[in-house]
Formats: structure tokens, C-alpha cells, sequence
């Protein structure tokens, strides 16, 4: 009995062991109870209970064995519990490292190609940008009388100038171009510079920028070596006041003209559309659109009345 008690200890609930113990407990009393009665001759009595103990031994052996076989499954099915965790946390490394192998593999394969490729794509560039120089200095050629050794001059002399306003050559061949078309000559050269330096300070396109030049140059009768002082005023003008200075620009390239027929300065346009903008917060090109309405119409009051006295 002592064998069994403690191979039921191992592995099984409080409640069975209770259980099992009762049962033991009963047949210890069994036992007493036949050993004490069997001296006087109960024979019939001790088989019976014999015969009882040996079904509750076979009961509590059954029970034994089926537990036994439950914990030996729940045994099993803990380790297979544990190797499935196992294996499915090295299924979770393996597919992280696969992802970041297949990174790194994706990283170097990008940088290999940019080294294979960038050459091709820089002398394809390169190869774009020849050709469209070479388009510009052949209009250039048409507008001027400049050499095939000035011509080449010219277009090194473009590398550096754009370097040197942070544009390229093609904007400042371009810019040479429009003054060249507009009969500038030997000013074109400095135009064009003044043209990129107008834009970087205006913040607009090559076009404006030629056109704001011409206007004053043309139009108001500046001297092509003054356009930086033009440049100058207009971005002291905008800086002090609620105006940019392409507004600035746009307007004297409306009015230019006109302010010059009614005797008005560079320095009076400019503040005339400066103003004008920063007050009314319009555009420069409806700005000058009314001064120039306005000039025209005083300027014809004005020739009216000196015609009539000198009709009179």
C-alpha cells in the first residue's frame, strides 16, 4: 500500500489524491477487520471482504492507469505546445532576417546601378545641353557680326557668368540672345548679366527680366552701365515697402514710355508704382495701366490749353 500511495503522489489533483486516499484508508480497516474476525473462524466473512478489497484495489488501479495515460497526453501536448512556440518563433527570425537580407540586397543592387548608370545619364546630359547651346550661339550668329573665334569665346565665357550668378549658360546666352534681337550690340554682353542678376533679386523668368531691361534702356533712355542702379532702386523700393520687385518691374515695362513722354524720372516711376502697388495691393501691370490713363489724359489737358493760348 505504501508502493501505491506513492506512485499516485506524483502529477495528479488534491481531490484525487483525497479520493485514493479514502479508499486505502478503507481497505486498511478491511484488512484489520478480517485479520481480527478470521482467528475466530469467519472464513466466509474474509473471502467476501477479500473479494471487495480486490475490486477496490482493481477500481483504484483503473483509475491509476487512466490518469497515469491523461497526464502522460497532457505531457505530450505541453511539449508539442512548447516545440510549436519554438518553431514558429524560428520561423519569425528566419522571415525578419530574410526581409532585412533581402534590404540589403535591394540597397546595393540600387547602388550598383546608379554607379553603372549615372555615367550614361550625365553624358546624356551633357550631350543635351552641347546641343541646345549650340542652337542658341547658331541664333546669336544670325543677330550679330561676331567671329566664329568670338562666337566661341563667347560660349566659354557663358560657363563662368552663369557660375557666377548661379544660372546656367543657356540662360545667359538666351538673355544675350533677346538683347541682341532688340539692336542692344555691344551692350547685350552686360544686359544679359544684369538680366540674371534681375531675376535672382525678382524672383522671375528670363522673360520679364528682358523685358523690364529693354523697357528702360529703351523706353526711358537709361544707359545700358546704369541698369544695376535700376536694380538697386527697385530692390530698395520693395524692401521697404508691401511691393515686390518684379510688381516694380512689370510696371515699368507698362509705363516706361509714357513717364518718359511726360518728363518723369526713373527714380519718380519707381516710386510712382511702388507706391501704388504697396497701397492698393494691385499688380504692377494694373498699377501702370492707370498711371499711364492718368498721364495721358493730364498730358492731353495740358497740350489742350497750351494750344488754345497760342491759338488765341
Amino acid at each position: 500500500m505504501e508502493r501505491i500511495r506513492i506512485s499516485v503522489q506524483a502529477g495528479i489533483s488534491k481531490d484525487s489524491k483525497l479520493r485514493m486516499q479514502n479508499e486505502l484508508n478503507k481497505i486498511a480497516r478491511s484488512l484489520k477487520l478480517n485479520i481480527g474476525t478470521g482467528n475466530q473462524g469467519n472464513t466466509g466473512t474474509l473471502n467476501r471482504e477479500l473479494a471487495e478489497l480486490s475490486t477496490n484495489l482493481n477500481r483504484i488501479t483503473t483509475n491509476l492507469n487512466q490518469m497515469d495515460r491523461g497526464l502522460r497526453n497532457t505531457t505530450g501536448n505541453i511539449n508539442g505546445l512548447r516545440n510549436n512556440i519554438r518553431n514558429t518563433s524560428q520561423h519569425t527570425r528566419t522571415f525578419a532576417e530574410n526581409v532585412s537580407l533581402v534590404g540589403k540586397k535591394f540597397l546595393m543592387w540600387v547602388g550598383m546601378a546608379n554607379l553603372v548608370y549615372m555615367p550614361f545619364r550625365m553624358l546624356k546630359q551633357g550631350i543635351s545641353t552641347l546641343i541646345e547651346i549650340d542652337k542658341i550661339l547658331t541664333e546669336i550668329s544670325k543677330v550679330t557680326n561676331l567671329t566664329s573665334q568670338e562666337m566661341e569665346k563667347l560660349a566659354i565665357h557663358s560657363a563662368s557668368v552663369g557660375k557666377e550668378f548661379g544660372r546656367t549658360s543657356q540662360e545667359f546666352l538666351n538673355a544675350y540672345r533677346d538683347f541682341a534681337r532688340a539692336g542692344l550690340g555691344e551692350a547685350s554682353e552686360e544686359l544679359a548679366k544684369m538680366s540674371l542678376l534681375l531675376q535672382n533679386v525678382g524672383d522671375m523668368d528670363i522673360t520679364s527680366a528682358n523685358e523690364t531691361l529693354i523697357a528702360t534702356v529703351e523706353g526711358m533712355g537709361i544707359a545700358y552701365s546704369d541698369t544695376i542702379n535700376i536694380i538697386d532702386k527697385m530692390d530698395n523700393v520693395a524692401n521697404k515697402n508691401a511691393v515686390s520687385v518684379k510688381k516694380i518691374s512689370d510696371g515699368i515695362k507698362n509705363f516706361g514710355s509714357t513717364a518718359k513722354i511726360a518728363g518723369l524720372d526713373l527714380d519718380q516711376t519707381i516710386a510712382l508704382i511702388g507706391t501704388g502697388a504697396a497701397t492698393l495691393q494691385k499688380s504692377g501691370a494694373e498699377i501702370s495701366n492707370a498711371l499711364r490713363t492718368m498721364t495721358m489724359r493730364i498730358t492731353g489737358v495740358i497740350q489742350s490749353s497750351v494750344y488754345r493760348e497760342i491759338y488765341i
